[in-house]
C-alpha cells in the first residue's frame, strides 16, 4: 500500500529554509544560533520514537545525538502526563520536549509550545509537522508575569539579559494570559525568566497538576535575586517540591547544599477539566480509516480548507491525505501521466473505510470525458464515499438551445453541441455518484443550501449535508497576532503615513472577481484612502507564450486613466498567514464579485471569521451565504462603485495598534451563527461516527504554509 501520511522529508526542510530565510530579513541568526544546512536525526526516547531538524549551532549541540532527556523517564514511569491532556511547554527551543509530549499525551491531547525566538518556534512547527503531529501550537512570545515588549539580543537566550549582538524586540506575556487553555502540566525551561513567572497567581490554572522545572540559578543570580526566592514563591501557592524525580527528595529552604537544577512540582487538589477544549468522545471502538482526496501543498483555495479540515477531523479518524497534484493531472502536454497517477492510487483507496473526495471537477483533468474517466477509476476502488462539491458543474439542457436560437449560426451550432456534450458528460458523472449508493453509503457536503437542494434532487440515494466554508477555530483567530513576527508582509506593503486607511481586496485575478469596481470607488473617497490589491494571476492559467492577462491589463489601464497609482498598490500573491494578516491590517474589506457559479468564497468567510468590516456584492454566493452568517456584512450591488465608497464612508472605524512592524485595526467581535464545529460535525456524521466535536484548531500546519489564495 503506498503511504500518503508522511509528507516529504525535503520539502519539510525546504519550507522550514523559507521561513528562516524570512526571519532573517528582520533578524541575523548568529552566535549559538548560527544557521547550519539542516538536516534531520532520529530519536529513540522512552517510549517514543521521533525524528528532529538540526538547523543551527546550539541544536546540533543540544540534539545531534540521541542522549536520553531523563525528565522524559520520570514523567512517563510516575505518570505526569495522561491521553488528552493539554501542555505548556515555556522554552520549546526547537520542540524535542513538545513533539515527545505530543506522542505521550496523544492526537486529543495539545501541546502549547512558547518561544521568543522566531527560528525555535518555526523548528517546532515544522518538527511537529515532519512527525505527522497535529496538536502543537507554538507561540512565539516571551512568558513572564506581565505583558511588555523587550529588545533581545540575537546572541543569547536569556531574554532578561543583556548581551551583545544584534537586538530585535519580541512580545512578552504573562502566563495567566494563557489560562483558558487549561493545561495540566507545565515545562519550565526559560533562561532565569522562571523567577518572573514564579510570581504568577496560580490560582487561574485550575486544572494545574504539575510542573518540570530548570532552575537556572547563575542566570538569576546574576540579576540580583536569590534563585531560592523563586521557589519559596511556587511553594506559597501550594506547590511541592522535589529534587530531580516526582518522589525525589523535597526541597528544604533551609538546607543549602541541595542540588535544585531538576525541580518536579505537584499541586493537589487541582480540578480535572470538566469539558477539555479538544476532548474526544469517539462511541466507536476503533477509528475509521478515511483517505482525503485533495490538492495539498499547491496555490488552491481546497488545499487550504483541506489543511485545517485534516487538523480537526484527526482526533477522530485515522485521516491520511491522497494528494491530486495539478501539474500531472491537467497536464496538457502529456495526458497520459495523469491516468497514471490515478491508476497508482487507486487501488490503495481500497484499504480505507471511507474516502473523501474534495470535488472541484477541474482539479481531475482537463475535459469533461477525462474528469469523469478518472472520477470513475476512484469509485470503484472506493468503499464508503463523502464528496465535498466546491461547485456544480453545468448539469441542465435548459437555456443552451434558447441562446442558439436568438443568435443562430455555424459557430453558435458548434458551440450548442459542444456545450451539450459537456451536460451529458456531467450528468454522466454525477450518476455514476449517485450510482455507488447500490454497494455503498454515499454523502455530499455543499457550501450553500441552495446547492444543498439541487444535489438532493440530482442525487438520489445520497445523504446530503450542508455548511458555510468556515473552517477557523477561536483559538487560532486568537494566536493570528504571533504570526506578525515571522510574516513578510512588512517587506511588500507601502511606506505610507499612519493616517491612510485600507481598502483590501483578494483572491486570484479574473474578471468575475469585479476588482475594476474598487478601483473606481477609490475615485470617491478620500485621498488618504488605498487600495491594497492581494492578488495575482493564478499559475494554473498561465500559457507558454501568454502575455499580460487581458483582465489584469484593463485594471491597469484603469488605475493609469484615473491617475490612481499612488494609491492602488499591486501586492501580489501571499502566504496563507499573510493573507489572514493582510486583512487584519485593512479597515474594510471588499468582495465585489460578479455571479458565478461559485457555491462560497473562502476570502469572504475569512473576512467574516476574522470580524472584519466587510462589502459584499449583492449576489448569488453572498446571498446564500447570509443564510448561515447574518448581520455579518454589508451588500452593494455588483458594479455599484458609488454605493461601495458611500457606504466605506458611513461604516464603522476600527481601533488601531501596532503589533510588530504591522498596524492592525480592531473590530468588535461578529456573532457568527456557524463555525469550524458544524464542518466537522457534518463529516463525522457523514463518515458514522458519533463524536461532540469542541475541536480548537490553533495551528495551520508547515505544510501548508505556501502562497495561496482563494
Amino acid at each position: 500500500m503506498l503511504s500518503f501520511s508522511r509528507s516529504n522529508d525535503q520539502q519539510v526542510l525546504d519550507r522550514f529554509q523559507r521561513a528562516l530565510d524570512t526571519i532573517e530579513q528582520n533578524v541575523v541568526m548568529e552566535g549559538p544560533f548560527e544557521r547550519l544546512d539542516p538536516y534531520i536525526v532520529e530519536h529513540d526516547q522512552f517510549g517514543h520514537q521521533f525524528r528532529l531538524i538540526i538547523f543551527h549551532r546550539e541544536s546540533k549541540a543540544w540534539y545531534d545525538s540521541n542522549t536520553p532527556e531523563w525528565s522524559f523517564k520520570q514523567i512517563r514511569d510516575h505518570n505526569w502526563l495522561r491521553r488528552g491532556d493539554t501542555v505548556f511547554d515555556l522554552g520549546c527551543n526547537i520542540g524535542c520536549n513538545s513533539v515527545w509530549y505530543a506522542k505521550e499525551v496523544g492526537q486529543e491531547g495539545r501541546i502549547h509550545s512558547f518561544d521568543p525566538f522566531p527560528w525555535n518556534t518555526a523548528a517546532t512547527a515544522a518538527n511537529a509537522e515532519l512527525n505527522g503531529l497535529g496538536n502543537i501550537q507554538v507561540h512565539m512570545v516571551g512568558i513572564a508575569d506581565r505583558e511588555s515588549t523587550l529588545s533581545i539580543a540575537s546572541t543569547d537566550a536569556r531574554i532578561l539579559h543583556g548581551a551583545d549582538g544584534n537586538k530585535f524586540e519580541v512580545p512578552i506575556r504573562p502566563i495567566t494570559s494563557f489560562s483558558g487553555l487549561n493545561p495540566s502540566f507545565m515545562k519550565i525551561d526559560i533562561e532565569g525568566a522562571e523567577h518572573e513567572v514564579s510570581l504568577t497567581d496560580f490560582k487561574p490554572f485550575k486544572s494545574l497538576r504539575s510542573i518540570y522545572l530548570e532552575l537556572h540559578e547563575p542566570f538569576i543570580r546574576e540579576r540580583g535575586i536569590d534563585p531560592r526566592a523563586c521557589l519559596e514563591n511556587f511553594m506559597r501557592q501550594g506547590f511541592e517540591i522535589r529534587l530531580n524525580e516526582p518522589d525525589g527528595e523535597i526541597y528544604d529552604p533551609k538546607q543549602r547544599d541541595q542540588n535544585i537544577a531538576h525541580l518536579y512540582l505537584s499541586r493537589t487538589g487541582a480540578e480535572q477539566p470538566v469539558a477539555p477544549r479538544r476532548e474526544l468522545v469517539v462511541k466507536n471502538k476503533a477509528s475509521k480509516k478515511v483517505a482525503l482526496l485533495s490538492t495539498w501543498n499547491e496555490r488552491c483555495g481546497i488545499a487550504h480548507y483541506s489543511s485545517f479540515l485534516k487538523l480537526a477531523l484527526e482526533p477522530y479518524l485515522d485521516i491520511a491525505v491522497v494528494p491530486l497534484p495539478r501539474e500531472t493531472l491537467r497536464d496538457e502536454k502529456d495526458r497520459k501521466k495523469g491516468d497514471e497517477y490515478i491508476a497508482t492510487i487507486a487501488p490503495a483507496l481500497r484499504d480505507f473505510d471511507v474516502v473523501c473526495v474534495q470535488l472541484e471537477p477541474s482539479l481531475f483533468g482537463l475535459t469533461p470525458a477525462e474528469i469523469r474517466r478518472r472520477l470513475q477509476t476512484v469509485l470503484k476502488n472506493s468503499k464508503e464515499l463523502i464528496v465535498t462539491f466546491h461547485s456544480i458543474p453545468p448539469h441542465e439542457y435548459r437555456g443552451l438551445f434558447k441562446e442558439t436560437a436568438r443568435n443562430l449560426s455555424v459557430r453558435a451550432l458548434v458551440r450548442l453541441a459542444r456545450h451539450a456534450l459537456s451536460v451529458f458528460t456531467w450528468r454522466g458523472m454525477l450518476d455514476d455518484i449517485a450510482g455507488h449508493t447500490r454497494k455503498h453509503k454515499v454523502s455530499a457536503i455543499a457550501h450553500s443550501k441552495a446547492d444543498a437542494q439541487i444535489l438532493k434532487r440530482i442525487l438520489p440515494g445520497v445523504e446530503v449535508r450542508d455548511n458555510p466554508l468556515s473552517y477557523m477555530s477561536e483559538s487560532y483567530i486568537e494566536a493570528m497576532d504571533e504570526k506578525v513576527h515571522t510574516s513578510n508582509l512588512p517587506s511588500v506593503l507601502p511606506n505610507l503615513p499612519s493616517n491612510v486607511r485600507f481598502v483590501g481586496v483578494f483572491g486570484f485575478i479574473g474578471p468575475q472577481k469585479g476588482f475594476d469596481t474598487a478601483i473606481l470607488a477609490l475615485k470617491h473617497l478620500p485621498e488618504n484612502y488605498h487600495l491594497l490589491m492581494f492578488s495575482g494571476v493564478h499559475e494554473a492559467t498561465l500559457r507558454v507564450g501568454d502575455g499580460v492577462q487581458p483582465y489584469l491589463a484593463q485594471l491597469i489601464r484603469l488605475v493609469e486613466k484615473h491617475k490612481l497609482t499612488k494609491r492602488v498598490h499591486f501586492i501580489g500573491t501571499v502566504s496563507d498567514d499573510d493573507l489572514l494578516l493582510a486583512m487584519k491590517i485593512c479597515d474594510a474589506a471588499v468582495m465585489p464579485y460578479l455571479n458565478t457559479g461559485q457555491s462560497a468564497s473562502g476570502p469572504a468567510n475569512q473576512a467574516v471569521e476574522l470580524s472584519r468590516v466587510c462589502y459584499f456584492t449583492r449576489s448569488l454566493q453572498f446571498l446564500e451565504m447570509e443564510k448561515y452568517l447574518p448581520n455579518t456584512f454589508q451588500y452593494f450591488d455588483i458594479g455599484n462603485y458609488i454605493e461601495l465608497a458611500q457606504k466605506i464612508l458611513l461604516g464603522p472605524k476600527g481601533r488601531d495598534r501596532m503589533v510588530g512592524r504591522l498596524r492592525i485595526v480592531d473590530f468588535p467581535r461578529l456573532d457568527r451563527k456557524h463555525d469550524i464545529n458544524d464542518t466537522v460535525q457534518n463529516y463525522l456524521a457523514a463518515a458514522g461516527v458519533k463524536a461532540d466535536h469542541r475541536g480548537e484548531i490553533v495551528q495551520l500546519p508547515a505544510s501548508v504554509k505556501s502562497a495561496r489564495n482563494a
